[in-house]
C-alpha cells in the first residue's frame, strides 16, 4: 500500500506542477523569470522531503522505525502540504490570483492535517497516506474543471496587454 500510495502521490505531484503553463507565463511575463527560478527551491525541498517522508513511512510500517504513526504521515504530509501552497503562490504571482486555486489549496491542506489526526487516531498509516492521494486527486479534478478556464482567460488578458 504504501508503494503504491507513494506512486501515485509522485504523479499527483507531476500533475499538479503541470497544470501551471509556465511556458506562456514566462513568455509574456519575462521580468519575472528570476523570481520564478528561484521560487522553486521550496518546490523541490518539499519535493525531495516527500520522498524522504515515503522513505520514514516505510520504516514504520516494516516496524524498524521507533515513531508514533502520527509523525510518520506528518513526515510526508507537511511536506506535500508546503508542496501546494508553494505552487499555489506561484500560480497567484505568475498568472493571477484566484479565489478557487487558493480554496482548494487550503482545503488540501485541511484534508492534510486531517490525514495526520486520522492517524493520531489509530487508523494505519497506508489508509492515511491514500488520504493524502486522495487530496491531491481531488485537487487535480477541481483544478482540472474550473481552473484552467481561469487560467486561460488570464493568460488572455495578459497576452491582451502586452
Amino acid at each position: 500500500m504504501v508503494g503504491f500510495g507513494g506512486t501515485a502521490l509522485a504523479f499527483s505531484m507531476w500533475w499538479i506542477y503541470f497544470i501551471l503553463p509556465a511556458g506562456p507565463a514566462l513568455h509574456l511575463q519575462r521580468h519575472r523569470s528570476f523570481f520564478f527560478g528561484y521560487a522553486h527551491m521550496p518546490i523541490f525541498a518539499a519535493i525531495a522531503a516527500t520522498g524522504a517522508g515515503l522513505h520514514v513511512a516505510a520504516y514504520y510500517v516494516d516496524h524498524e522505525a521507533h515513531i508514533s504513526a502520527a509523525v510518520a504521515v506528518a513526515s510526508i504530509a507537511v511536506p506535500v502540504a508546503l508542496f501546494k501552497v508553494s505552487l499555489t503562490w506561484l500560480f497567484s504571482v505568475m498568472i493571477c490570483v484566484d479565489r478557487t486555486v487558493i480554496a482548494v489549496a487550503a482545503g488540501v491542506v485541511a484534508a492534510l492535517a486531517g490525514s495526520v489526526g486520522l492517524a493520531t487516531a489509530g487508523v494505519s498509516v497506508p489508509i492515511c497516506l491514500l488520504v493524502v492521494v486522495l487530496a491531491l486527486g481531488v485537487s487535480i479534478v477541481i483544478d482540472e474543471k474550473r481552473g484552467t478556464e481561469r487560467m486561460n482567460a488570464a493568460l488572455e488578458q495578459m497576452k491582451a496587454g502586452a
